[in-house]
Formats: structure tokens, sequence, C-alpha cells
């Protein structure tokens, strides 16, 4: 079923299906809830699983103000579409975008969240580094917006990153990928760059340790810059464990979608 509430005079989308506890899915930059179907049907028959559209994707609102996109708004939202659901706690799947806010989240509010599951997920990034990312996302913010939404995604589906997804999920739904890629807008892309973007987020390394929920930290064996992040961010965490995906990259849950969520399940359970 899907449902709109407002938050913050921001109208963000979820979608919610299944039974039991409660369970959030939270998409990557460029996603949507859609991205995350395959889990959100996976997991269904354990949890009342509620599939949201970050702010700038999918069905929710593309607003022009940048302070709407920060992390911070972003928990604001969860909080939102949570207490609009009916649930008081929830376990998170974020992936990528999706993972550093769930990640935020539960070091804000870790009374909330029962576990986390976090795909090719990073804490941040030092203040040397967040520099020049900033200024490489504000440059492509830029490009977003003076070259129009499908320069940008044709430019950002040739990356490296992605040829592992490319090949393994085939011309069908690589189209279908990109379908939905053009589906969001100009504005929300660049914004979201510019407001939750891993050089704009708080860090997280110095909090990790206090965050006492169980976490389960998923990568591809093909990413050996998350593989990496996994395994550090791991001896920080009390309650952490890391899955090492075969035959996978950074979409690990869309590259190898039944060895992940039946290791979120095995996990739920």
């Amino acid at each position: 079923m899907r449902h709109n509430v407002n938050i913050n005079d921001i109208s963000l989308a979820y979608e919610s299906t299944g039974t039991g506890p409660f369970l959030m899915l939270i998409h990557g930059f460029t996603g949507s809830s859609s991205t995350m179907s395959h889990l959100c049907e996976a997991l269904a028959p354990y949890r009342t699983v509620l599939s949201v559209d970050l702010i700038g994707h999918g069905k929710s609102d593309s607003p022009q103000q940048i302070d709407h996109y920060t992390i911070e708004s972003n928990i604001a939202h969860l909080q939102g579409i949570l207490q609009h659901a009916g649930a008081k706690k929830a376990d998170l799947v974020g992936y990528s975008l999706g993972g550093r806010i769930a990640l935020s989240f539960a070091n804000a509010f870790s009374n909330t969240v029962e576990s986390l599951f976090l795909i090719g997920t990073s804490p941040g990034i030092n203040s040397n580094e967040a520099l020049v990312r900033k200024i490489s996302d504000s440059d492509l913010a830029l490009l977003i917006e003076s070259d129009g939404l499908e320069v940008f995604v044709d430019q950002w589906m040739q990356l490296p990153i992605w040829k592992s997804l490319q090949e393994r999920i085939g011309p069908a739904k690589w189209k279908e990928s990109r379908e939905q890629r053009l589906a969001n807008t100009s504005a929300g892309l660049a914004n979201s760059l510019r407001g939750s973007g891993v050089a704009s987020m708080p860090p997280l390394h110095n909090f990790l340790h206090l965050i006492t929920n169980p976490v389960h930290l998923i990568a591809g064996e093909e990413d050996p810059k998350f593989s990496q992040l996994a395994e550090q961010m791991n001896q920080l965490f009390p309650n952490g464990q890391v899955h090492i995906v075969p035959n996978a990259g950074h979409a690990a849950h869309l590259e190898q979608p039944k060895f992940v969520s039946d290791l979120i399940i095995k996990a739920l359970k």
C-alpha cells in the first residue's frame, strides 16, 4: 500500500506491506522504493516492511531549499514515517546513501532501532577528504542542473562501480534501472548531493562504539573499498558482524538478491 505523509511541509512517499514487527528499507542515491522491491517481497512474510522514497527521489517532494536534504532532515523524515505507520521500533536496512542515513538515525535514536543492516555504507569522511569531495559533489550537482537528468544518468551509469551490476542483471533490467533513475528530478538529485552527500554528513567514526544495537555490515567481495570499510567499522561496533557477498560489487543486494535477503532473514530470525 502506498502512503504519503507531510513532514515539515514536505510530502514523503512510502510503501507498506507484510505483517509483524516493523522493518524500514532505505534506498541509495538515484534510487527509490522500487529499487528495494525484491527485498520488500522477501522480507514481508517476516516483517511489516516500510519502503521509503527519500526526499528528492521517487514520489517524494524535491524542494529547492537545500536544508530539507541534510542528514538531520532525513532523520526527521524517517521519524515521521515511523510515527505515521504506528511503529515505535524498527529494523533498518539501508544501502549506500540509505545506509548512511540509517546509521545516523541509529546514532541519534538507538532506542528506536532493533537492528541495522548496512549495505555498502560509509560512516562519513574526515575533514580534509570532505573538502575535496564537497567540491566534487557541488560540481556534479551543477552538471545535473545544467546538462539535464538524462545526460547525468547516462554518465552516472557508466561509472566503473556499476560495471558488475550491469553484467549481472542483464540488458532488460539495466534498461529498467535507467528508467527508474530518470523518474527522479534534476532538482531532487542535485540537492540530495549538496545536502546529504558523504562530504556533508557529520562523520560518525567517534560514535560507533555507542551504537550497541546488532549491526550487520554487508559488502560485495568485488567492492574492496566498502569491504574494507565494513571491516574497519566492525572493529568499533560492540555488536557488529561483517557479511561479504560473493560475486557482487557495490550494489550487492541487486547483484545477489537471494543471498542478501536470506542473510537478513536469518539474522532477523
